[in-house]
């Protein structure tokens, strides 16, 4: 089963996309669908590349098309060769179908100028844009490939992961946003797809993440101009949008705040903060219920649970102000926890468990040279107790690593409530 707006695969069963946000009504599944949710990967050697008439194709005289690693409502991305320099790169192509949509022209415009605008290690980096002018690649945005898998693949592989390695993470993720949030971009729409989780390259080395897809932010400040957003029209993914954004208000750093807490919360719980059968049910919670508390059984300090409690708070004054002061709190009650012998003993009571084993690192999952994963095969070798209750239990019907592209691509959620 899966989306007709973006290709996502989705749950037997769902009223609406996680990813953009569409609503699925029963006369779009076809009865042929087994109830099973459906795997779908990119291989670069299968016969659906054939078909596409971008592949060997060379865009600007400088970039040659070379395989196609995914694809979405409002386009698909490529693996490239920089002609002149060697090197792959990644392409993000714009739909022909939106070749005469000013708006959504102006959007992929944006996101181009808003990711170039940031040079940190925790953004993907933006190389080149431009525009041909030619049905088949109306636009196109140039940026870095990057060798890792999506944070939505891997919580989906695992279900959850341990405290240490969450924060952790999640902190690379405030450092890049915190990057945005300096120069007065609001990212809008942090989400698991839309961050790239990064394996070490050497023993020297650390796991990070890269945050990616600035399609729908926002330069504050009248930095951007003319913003191309309407009162009323919400922008985002239902899941991790915070309140103010469900009801279309104008949005600061705080917002991306909120869905940091909510993609943190996630990441240990293995669930987001609230969920529901329709979008417009997860808003409602959004906007009404309190956020749950994560249950003892994770071994999450209250110090932890605090800071993302903070962070989801209805009322923007009462969050972080902005990315790098989440981390900060998180960095601090990580530090509060490591050298609290008592708690960690009252945690192991409560969860009538072991403390728990070190997780594997990307570069124990499958990855074969030079970083590259093995197709298929990131094989959790350890931790495996804390994937085993999850793995079928999937946001996006992927349960397999593959080659990601430092790219997600820009879908519009529809119903004519969500863009």
């Amino acid at each position: 089963m899966t989306c007709p707006n973006c290709n996502k695969s989705l749950a037997q069963g769902a009223r609406f996309c996680h990813s953009c946000g569409h609503s699925i009504s029963p006369d779009t599944i076809s009865s042929s669908e087994k109830p099973t949710i459906q795997v779908k990967a990119f291989d670069t050697t299968n016969g659906a590349q054939s078909s596409d008439s971008l592949i060997d194709q060379t865009l600007d005289s400088k970039y040659r098309i070379d395989a196609r690693l995914g694809q979405g409502g409002m386009g698909a991305v490529y693996r490239a060769r920089r002609i002149h320099i060697g090197d792959d790169v990644a392409v993000k192509v714009l739909h022909h179908s939106f070749v005469k949509d000013a708006q959504a022209l102006e959007r992929f415009r944006r996101e181009a100028r808003a990711a170039a605008m940031l040079r940190h290690p925790n953004v993907v980096v933006i190389h080149d844009y431009g525009e041909t002018g030619s049905p088949e690649a109306p636009a196109f945005i140039v940026m870095e490939l990057v060798s890792g898998v999506s944070l939505r693949d891997l919580l989906d592989r695992q279900g959850k992961l341990p405290v240490e390695r969450a924060v952790a993470l999640m902190r690379a993720v405030c450092a890049g946003v915190a990057a945005a949030h300096r120069n007065n971009i609001v990212h809008r729409d942090l989400k698991p797809d839309n961050i790239i989780v990064v394996p070490p390259h050497s023993d020297a080395e650390q796991e990070t993440a890269k945050v990616l897809d600035f399609g729908i932010a926002k330069l504050r400040d009248g930095a951007g101009g003319q913003g191309l957003t309407q009162t009323g029209v919400v922008i985002g993914t239902p899941y991790y949008m915070s309140p103010e954004q469900c009801r279309a208000e104008p949005l600061d750093s705080r917002s991306d705040v909120y869905s940091l807490g909510a993609v943190l919360y996630e990441m240990l719980s293995g669930s987001p903060p609230f969920e529901a059968a329709t979008a417009t049910g997860v808003v409602a919670k959004h906007l009404t219920d309190p956020p749950p508390r994560l249950p003892s059984a994770l071994g999450v300090s209250q110090s932890v649970e605090a800071v993302i409690i903070r962070a989801l708070s209805k009322e923007p004054a009462r969050r972080q102000a902005d990315a790098a002061e989440f981390a900060g709190e998180l960095a601090r009650a990580v530090s509060a926890q490591a050298t609290s012998p008592i708690r960690q003993a009252e945690t192991a009571r409560e969860s009538g468990a072991p403390p728990p084993t070190r997780q594997a690192s990307l570069g124990e999952m499958g990855f074969g040279a030079a970083g590259q994963p093995a197709y298929g095969q990131m094989s959790y070798q350890q931790g495996a107790a804390h994937a085993a209750p999850h793995a079928k239990r999937s946001r996006t019907g992927a349960v397999v690593g593959v080659s990601v592209a430092a790219v997600v691509l820009l879908v519009g959620i529809g119903a004519g409530v969500w863009l």
